[in-house]
């Protein structure tokens, strides 16, 4: 899909083998052929309604519906398939990973973007751990930097953000792979460890892509030690 938004040989390039067609995908010049190369595919009822929506076909919006479509298809997925015991296991992997994502995304869109309330509910992930509604609402109708800060620090999450916004991201990204390693050391033959596995291995794709991505634009080796999560 960025290849439809973003042309280039660098996305290009990282097109793999799977259940879909992802040449026929990548020569899609329209959004209209994109979505009709997916349409026997469980993605097809997601974009498809986009297509009546020319003004919501943007990255943003159709990357957040496929997260969000992502989200949902995995707890339904953890309901039917596991146990009480082992769902509940996953959801406490997966649960404080969604509250933390939807904190980054309201700050982002309050503070960087200028987001009302109202713009930020419809992409606010459903599927709540230990985030509150009032959490939630607090934190979506923050007027500055100072109550959104505030409102952070009122959620079970205060301790991520050490007192201020800075550095939100990297901040949110080790605190979960401080917390995944640790159920994978405490519980190490229980399928949270599985999953927990995963997204350890997750964080160092991201920290080899980044230190390469470094490299080629030629930042110096403490500058991108700076992007590493985890090296603290």
């Amino acid at each position: 899909m960025r290849l439809l938004f973003q042309p280039s040989e660098r996305y290009a390039n990282y097109i793999q083998t799977g259940t879909l067609d992802y040449e026929k995908l990548a020569r899609a010049t329209t959004f209209e052929q994109f979505v009709s190369e997916l349409k026997n595919s469980i993605y097809y009822k997601v974009l498809q309604p986009y297509l009546a929506q020319p003004g919501k076909q943007t990255l943003f919006e159709l990357e957040t519906a496929l997260d969000l479509f992502y989200q949902d298809l995995t707890f339904d997925y953890i309901k039917k398939y596991l146990s009480k015991d082992e769902a509940k296991l996953t959801i406490k992997a997966y649960g404080a990973e969604v509250d933390l994502q939807n904190i980054l995304f309201i700050i982002r869109a309050k503070v960087y973007y200028g987001f009302t309330a109202e713009q930020i509910y419809p992409y606010i992930r459903g599927r709540n751990y230990r985030l509150k509604e009032s959490d939630i609402k607090n934190l979506a109708e923050a007027t500055d930097r100072q109550t959104a800060l505030d409102a952070v620090r009122a959620t079970c999450y205060q301790e991520v953000f050490d007192g201020n916004l800075n550095g939100i991201e990297a901040k949110i990204s080790a605190y979960t792979l401080k917390m995944f390693k640790k159920a994978f050391k405490l519980k190490p033959y229980s399928i949270e460890s599985i999953l927990c596995y995963i997204k350890i291995r997750e964080v160092e794709i991201r920290n080899v892509i980044m230190i390469t991505e470094g490299i080629r634009y030629g930042l110096p080796p403490q500058e991108i030690r700076s992007y590493i999560i985890g090296m603290d």
